[in-house]
């Protein structure tokens, strides 16, 4: 007997399947389904292995098990052995070139925001529970104050070009009296400093 093993388009995870079962003794049928729809309807009508990757949502509801091999090698990988399981890889955010000097704030934003897996996972279940994508999100946030709160930029973290200033608009060279942060005036240059909440910088003539 042979226990299938379902992927699809050009054959996700195909060649280390066919190693893996032949260095490992397993019995697999190896098949590369047609259609996108049969990769995600035959592992729900039968039971097989399948090719899955996370986070992801297409397969949650069935509680899939991950079929674990010995650590990566990648130098083992290069020379075509693929007996190891696969290197992870990891998930970055791009922006454009000019987002930390036109928009720092956001930049600052984007660039503390880190989801785990688990996280991703949890509001992919309350998506089957029956919410919106939106609805789960702000379901997540209510209840994760803790994690996002950090992902926050402190409004007088000032960065290179720009200086902190009161509720008034005026610059100041103490962040107790700080409120915001605002590009240095022609004929001022912006100077770092480091305090007790890390570094920002102060307009200076």
């Amino acid at each position: 007997l042979c226990v299938p093993y379902i992927t699809a388009s050009y054959g996700w995870l195909m060649p280390e399947a066919m190693i893996r079962a032949i260095s490992y003794n397993m019995p697999l049928a190896v098949a590369v389904v047609r259609e996108y729809s049969l990769y995600l309807t035959l592992p729900r009508e039968y039971d097989v292995l399948t090719y899955s990757w996370e986070p992801t949502m297409h397969f949650l509801e069935l509680s899939p098990k991950v079929l674990v091999f010995p650590d990566h090698d990648a130098e083992a990988h290069a020379a075509g052995d693929f007996r190891t399981r696969k290197d992870s890889i990891e998930l970055m955010n791009f922006a454009h070139i000019n987002l930390e000097d036109e928009a720092p704030e956001v930049f600052s934003f984007l660039s503390s925001v880190t989801f785990t897996s688990s996280n991703i996972q949890d509001m992919f279940e309350l998506v089957l529970s029956g919410q919106s994508y939106s609805e789960a999100a702000c379901t997540w946030l209510e209840a994760n104050e803790d994690t996002w709160k950090y992902w926050l930029p402190d409004p007088t973290s000032c960065t290179d070009g720009r200086g902190m200033v009161d509720q008034k608009g005026l610059f100041v060279t103490n962040r107790s009296q700080a409120a915001s942060c605002s590009p240095c005036k022609a004929g001022n240059y912006s100077s770092a400093i480091t305090d007790s909440d890390g570094q920002t910088h102060i307009c200076t003539a």
